[in-house]
C-alpha cells in the first residue's frame, strides 16, 4: 500500500509553531494502574546504533542559492480536493494519503479531521464536540495499515475509526506525546522533552516511546534536555520504517520496528552558519529570539521527508527570512537545493518545498490562483487535469499535487 505522511504544513506556512500550541495538555492526571499499565521495570532503554551513519554536508547551498527545480520534476499529478459547505479545509497540519482515502488534519476549531478519496471527493468531515466519536482539539492522526485503523490522538485518548471515517471506539493513554504512528504490533510516539510525563520517573526525559498494542511501554530512547519552547510540528515520517527527528538535534534517525533498533542514519552538517546550541537550551526564550532574528544562523527544527528514492532536509534562517530546502538522491548520494527554487511556471507549479510524502512521489499543496491558466501549456499534465485546474476558484481548497523526481547527478 502506498502510505504519505506529512512534515508539518502548519509549521511550513509561518517561522515557528510553539511547542504548547499544538503539544498535549498537562491537565490530565495518570493513576496509579495507568502508571502501573506502563510495566516501567521492564522497559529497555535503546541506544542508537551509529556505526553507519552519513555525513550530509549541507554547507554548499546555504545563502540566497538558487536551483534548477524544474529540471528535477519527472512526472507530476493533481488532486483538487472537492469543495462544498462541509469540505472546506482551514489550514492544513498534516495529510495522509492511502489507495482509498486522502485524510487532512486541519486546524478547524483547534483541530479536525477530514477525509476525501484518493481522487479528492470529498467523503465526511469528524464532528467536533465532546460526544462519543466527536474530536476536540486534534493533535495529530495515522493511519494503521496492520490493522486498516483511522487513527486520531485527542489527549488523553486514541480515537479509532473504520477508513471512512466510522467511529469505533477509544482508548486512554497512559502519557502524554506530541506526535505518533501505528508500527507493526504497537505504536511509537515522539514526546516534548519531558513535558507532562514526570510520572515516566528514570524514563521521563527519553523523548522516543515504542509500546505494544496494550501502551505498554517496551523502549525509551533518545533522552534530550529541556529546549526553548520552539520547533515544527512532526518528528515521525513513517515509510518501511519509522525516520526520527528533533528540534535542534542535527541527526536523523531511523526506527526498525521489527527487529527494534534505533540507527543513526544522517548526520546533518551546516557548521558553517550554525546556530550554536546554547541558545537552544530552555533557559532565556528572549536570548533564543534574539539569536536566531539578529544573526545569519541557519537551524534545524526536525524537518524531513524521505521517499522512495529522495530525501528532503529543510533548514530554517530568520535573519534572511529564508527557508532552505535540499534535496537528496538516495541512489547516487548527489544533492541539490537553496533557498530559491527555478522552474517554468508553464510547466509546473511553485511545489519546490513539499509537504508529504506518497510512495516514490513528493507532495505539495497548491492553491488555485488565475497563474493556473499558464499551466494549460504543461506536458506533465493529462487534459482533464488541465480542465479541472480551469474550473477552481481562488477560495478553492488547495489541490495536492504529486510529484517524482529524476536521479540528481553530480553537475546539478
Amino acid at each position: 500500500m502506498n502510505y504519505l505522511t506529512k512534515i508539518g504544513v502548519g509549521a511550513a506556512s509561518c517561522c515557528c509553531l510553539s511547542a504548547c500550541g499544538g503539544a498535549f495538555r498537562g491537565d490530565v492526571r495518570f493513576t496509579e494502574a495507568d502508571i502501573a499499565s506502563l510495566h516501567l521495570d521492564s522497559t529497555q532503554v535503546l541506544p542508537a546504533i551509529d556505526s553507519a551513519v552519513v555525513r550530509v554536508n549541507l554547507n554548499p547551498f546555504l545563502g540566497n542559492r538558487e536551483f534548477d527545480f524544474g529540471s528535477l520534476v519527472n512526472s507530476m499529478r493533481l488532486i483538487p480536493l472537492e469543495t462544498n459547505d462541509n469540505s472546506l479545509v482551514a489550514n492544513i497540519y498534516k495529510v495522509l494519503l492511502t489507495d482509498k482515502y486522502i485524510y487532512i488534519h486541519d486546524d478547524f476549531k483547534r483541530g479536525g479531521l477530514i477525509i476525501f478519496t484518493a481522487d479528492g471527493k470529498f467523503v465526511r468531515r469528524i464532528s467536533h464536540g465532546g460526544g462519543p466519536g466527536e474530536l476536540y482539539r486534534l493533535y495529530d492522526i495515522d493511519f494503521d495499515r496492520e490493522n486498516q485503523y483511522l487513527l486520531a490522538y485527542q489527549h488523553p485518548y486514541l480515537m479509532y475509526y473504520t477508513p471512512d471515517g466510522q467511529y469505533l471506539r477509544q482508548k486512554k493513554l497512559p502519557f502524554g506525546f506530541y506526535n505518533f504512528c501505528a508500527i507493526p504490533g504497537g505504536y511509537a510516539f515522539k514526546t516534548m522533552d519531558g513535558y507532562g510525563n514526570e510520572h515516566l520517573g528514570t524514563k521521563k526525559d527519553y523523548t522516543l516511546l515504542v509500546t505494544d498494542t496494550t501502551f505498554r511501554l517496551k523502549q525509551a530512547a533518545l533522552p534530550s534536555p529541556r529546549l526553548v519552547g520552539f520547533g515544527g510540528y512532526h518528528y515521525l515520517y513513517k515509510t518501511s520504517e519509522v525516520q526520527v527527528t528533533a528540534k535542534f538535534c542535527d541527526t536523523v534517525y531511523t526506527y526498525k520496528p521489527l527487529r527494534g533498533e534505533l540507527e543513526a542514519a544522517y548526520a546533518l552538517d551546516y557548521s558553517d552558519k550554525k546556530l550554536p546550541y546554547s541558545y537552544c537550551l530552555d533557559t532565556n526564550s528572549n536570548k533564543f529570539m534574539d539569536a536566531i532574528t539578529q544573526n545569519d544562523y541557519y537551524y534545524f527544527v526536525g524537518e524531513y521527508l524521505e521517499n522512495n528514492t529522495h530525501q528532503v532536509f529543510f533548514l530554517r534562517n530568520d535573519y534572511r527570512n529564508q527557508r532552505t530546502v535540499i534535496y537528496r538522491d538516495k541512489r547516487t548520494g548527489e544533492m541539490t537545493g537553496g533557498s530559491n527554487a527555478n522552474f517554468d511556471k508553464n510547466v509546473i507549479p511553485p511545489i519546490a518545498f513539499p509537504t508529504a510524502v506518497y510512495g516514490d512521489c513528493f507532495v505539495s499543496l497548491h492553491y488555485p490562483n488565475p497563474n493556473d491558466s499558464c499551466l494549460q501549456a504543461s506536458p506533465l499534465l493529462s487534459a482533464e487535469e488541465k480542465r479541472a485546474l480551469l474550473q477552481l476558484q481562488e477560495d478553492d481548497n488547495p489541490v495536492l499535487v504529486s510529484f517524482a523526481l529524476k536521479t540528481i547527478k553530480d553537475d546539478e
